[in-house]
């Protein structure tokens, strides 16, 4: 049988039906396990939104230049709006490759943010098997904003950072809409008693979270809004 194709255009379709729908009901329908032996699976909602996105066993993702990734990212109550509990991690980075590509649109890093699918979803607890698809977007509805030319020059300022003080000298601290942060264990191998190798990850900051649920003009005509949920809208009372 011949596996359909999905675009990130049908994907966002997909996936918007779903805004104000509980993801804990769809583990289920899918058979996604949640919690085993005492132990929450952390990819539980990621898998649920690839489902939800249309890409289960009979579906494949379109070849490049249609291709999409999905994001998750946890948000919490505050007040009576909702805001990004976490930053979002979006592509290792490869030294070599930080040195080589100088032009930020041909870049790993563009090339993945040009196709991500970003999925606020809501946080319930430590523990928690419900989590509410709040928003749905794409990193297009920052296309002509003044955003992408400020982070364009933060990859550049890392880049230049990286072949001038070295690899090792990035961090957390670096860039306004982005950062180079570490990710991985470090520490040091209780076997071998050697430093385990220390690998750094371009990371959105909170910032360019909130930024990219923000409604505009352009996402008003597109992004659905349920009870209230949308990113940056007040909670009503059935929240």
């Amino acid at each position: 049988m011949t596996k359909k194709t999905i675009s990130r255009d049908e994907a966002l379709h997909n996936l918007r039906k779903y805004i104000g729908h509980d993801l804990g009901l769809y583990a289920e329908k899918y058979n996604i396990t949640i919690e085993k032996d005492g132990k929450i699976n952390k990819g539980w909602k990621g898998q649920v939104l690839e489902q939800l996105a249309g890409l289960d066993n009979n579906n494949i993702r379109a070849p490049d230049g249609g291709d999409f990734e999905l994001k998750s990212v946890v948000h919490t109550r505050k007040g009576d709006k909702w805001d990004p509990k976490e930053t979002m991690a979006i592509t290792m980075i490869d030294e070599a490759s930080l040195a080589k590509e100088d032009d930020f649109y041909k870049t790993h890093l563009w090339s993945k943010l040009e196709k991500l699918i970003c999925c606020a979803t809501s946080f319930e607890g430590s523990g928690a098997k419900t989590s509410k698809l709040l928003s749905v977007t794409s990193f297009e509805f920052l296309d002509g904003d003044e955003t992408i030319k400020e982070i364009k020059k933060d990859y550049e300022d890392i880049r230049k950072k990286s072949i001038k003080d070295g690899f090792h000298s990035l961090s957390g601290k670096d860039g306004t809409w982005i950062q180079p942060r570490t990710k991985g264990q470090g520490g040091v191998n209780p076997r071998t008693g050697q430093p385990n190798p220390k690998t750094r990850a371009f990371y959105a900051r909170k910032d360019l979270v909130r930024k990219l649920f923000e409604p505009n003009a352009k996402a008003k005509s597109s992004l659905h809004k349920v009870s209230g949920a949308q990113i940056g809208i007040p909670l009503t009372d059935d929240e």
